[in-house]
């Protein structure tokens, strides 16, 4: 049994989830079926590892060994049509591309052009979720700005305890020093 801490932009703090999941997936299952009370997200997100920033996505991705950190971020379209992965969009058929492609031109003004084999419409496709993969990025910098905060607060706290030390209330396991180091990071990150 591990502790997997959940960070939500709307609570101060953590939510912590012990589980003994693998996967997102399972996670994901979990929270919905014993943290239902939380408000947990776990559709139309991709959970974002605090301390690595890598974001996992699809429900067979690995978690990280130990306990973990994760930050839920929306990955849905302002339109409604489904965003797909990559993964997804790659299992298309001909038929399949052209009409996932002419939904997002009616609902997202695309712009796709539909002609041509299915080797020329998909990488239309996955160009086109690119670039709106950038515009939901615009929504983890709140999220960030967020995070950015909590880490300020917990330098404070710290700095108020002693220089150096180690304090099981904000991040267990980093240091002022550690702290500050991410706290630069998600700086230079948000410009």
């Amino acid at each position: 049994m591990r502790t997997i801490n959940i960070k939500l932009a709307a609570v101060r703090g953590l939510i912590k989830v012990e589980t003994n999941a693998t996967t997102l997936g399972e996670l994901k299952k979990e929270i919905s079926e014993n943290y239902s009370d939380q408000n947990i997200p776990t559709t139309n997100v991709k959970f974002v590892d605090i301390k690595t920033k890598n974001s996992l996505e699809d429900d067979r991705a690995l978690l990280p060994a130990g306990d973990a950190y994760f930050l839920p971020v929306p990955i849905t379209s302002k339109s409604g049509v489904e965003i797909l992965s990559e993964e997804e969009v790659d299992e298309m058929g001909y038929n399949e591309a052209r009409s996932y492609g002419s939904a997002l031109n009616k609902e997202n003004g695309a712009a796709i052009a539909l002609s041509g084999r299915r080797d020329d419409i998909v990488p239309r496709i996955k160009e086109f979720l690119a670039s709106q993969n950038s515009a939901d990025g615009q929504q983890a910098v709140g999220l960030l700005k967020d995070a950015v905060e909590l880490i300020n607060a917990a330098i404070s706290k710290v700095k108020e305890i002693k220089s150096g030390t180690e304090v099981e209330y904000a991040i267990p396991g980093m240091t002022l020093e550690e702290l500050e180091k991410e706290c630069d990071l998600l700086m230079k990150k948000l410009g």
